[in-house]
């Protein structure tokens, strides 16, 4: 039953609904993930209308673990930037 589940996913596509997510996104991965490979990760970034892509260094599956500092400086960043961007069209 895993197994099926597992083959099912290179079927699935959700491009469509990337498509329609209208808010900031950043997408993570890690630059040397074998389970999701940064092509998904990229491709994700360019299918969103307003993602950024972040690749962290000398990472794999378990990226936000393994640069974790560099995570959560990165996540702080961007929701900095996403709440300073909210608070000026508010304005």
């Amino acid at each position: 039953m895993l197994a099926r589940g597992v083959l099912a996913t290179f079927r699935y596509d959700e491009a469509t609904t990337l498509a329609a997510i209208g808010v900031p996104t950043l997408v993570i991965t890690g630059d040397g993930d074998r389970v999701l490979v940064p092509q998904a990760s990229a491709h994700m970034a360019d299918t969103l209308p307003h993602a950024e892509l972040l690749a962290l260094q000398d990472a794999r599956h378990q990226a936000l673990l393994q640069r974790h500092l560099t995570f959560d400086e990165e996540l702080t960043a961007f929701a900095d930037q996403c709440l300073a961007a909210a608070a000026a069209r508010a304005a």
